[in-house]
């Protein structure tokens, strides 16, 4: 029964291995997709937003401007007017963060146990050396190292690599008292509960990158690109136009300043 349990979590690590390399690839395909679609987005977008943004600005204070001139309104000390910050910054233009490229934490390694590259008479021979009796301390650890001896010989007499590394596996101190299928058993399954929260996780990078502003923008360019439109080109004719009419009204507002 034990070893059933054992193959069966052996094919199913298997296969959530193989789901997490897909998964894994699919997150880098479309974060990569992402971000060249938003390099493009800053060279031919972002500059118009961030030029439209701040002439808004200007016209909204000068408004206020003009209101507070009726009351006596005085700038305080270090003000610094929005048309100045306009100037200031419009050699460093920021990215427009409606459009961002979804960030994530890394995700944590998964502890697949280390089994050692030996062949058997090698690894008994490695593990003989490491428990004799005759290293013994005291009697004490003399009985405990006879224990081990027992079940490292009678793997070695059935010719049972697996067990050999799974008890070079433990570390410092082997555990006689549980059976070594129940010690691979715990660490199978903690390998493919780790494996699971891998899938999880992936899928829930993958649902934000497919559904983020940025990849519902890239999906209506790429449509309208395959219909002979250049949206991005067409957005930027509209945001130069706004952003004209927005230099309209600034002008007379600083006229009636």
């Amino acid at each position: 029964m034990m070893n059933e349990q054992i193959a069966s979590l052996h094919a199913q690590i298997t296969a959530a291995e193989h789901r997490v390399h897909n998964l894994q690839t699919q997150s880098e395909t479309l974060t990569n997709e992402l971000r060249a679609f938003k390099a493009e987005y800053d060279q031919r977008i972002a500059p118009y937003n961030e030029r439209l943004k701040m002439v808004e600005d200007t016209i909204r204070e000068l408004k206020q401007q003009l209101m507070y001139q009726q009351g006596g309104w005085q700038p305080p000390a270090g003000y610094v007017s929005v048309e100045e910050q306009y100037a200031r910054a419009w050699t460093k233009p920021n990215h427009d963060p409606d459009y961002s490229t979804p960030q994530f934490d890394p995700l944590p390694d998964i502890p697949t146990p280390q089994i050692p590259k030996d062949d058997i008479r090698t690894l008994y021979r490695r593990l003989a050396r490491a428990y004799h009796p005759d290293h013994a301390s005291d009697d004490r650890d003399r009985d405990y190292r006879h224990q081990v001896m027992a079940q490292i010989n009678d793997a070695y007499a059935n010719q049972d690599i697996r067990t050999l590394h799974n008890l070079a596996r433990q570390k410092d101190r082997i555990d006689v008292e549980t059976p070594i299928q129940d010690i691979e058993l715990r660490e199978l399954e903690a390998v493919y509960n780790q494996l699971r929260r891998r899938i999880f996780q992936l899928k829930q990078q993958i649902f934000e990158l497919k559904n983020c502003d940025l990849m519902q923008l890239k999906v209506e360019v790429s449509v309208a690109r395959a219909r002979g439109r250049d949206m991005l080109g067409e957005m930027a004719e509209q945001l130069e136009a706004t952003y004209r009419q927005h230099l309209q009204e600034l002008y007379q507002l600083r006229r009636e300043l």
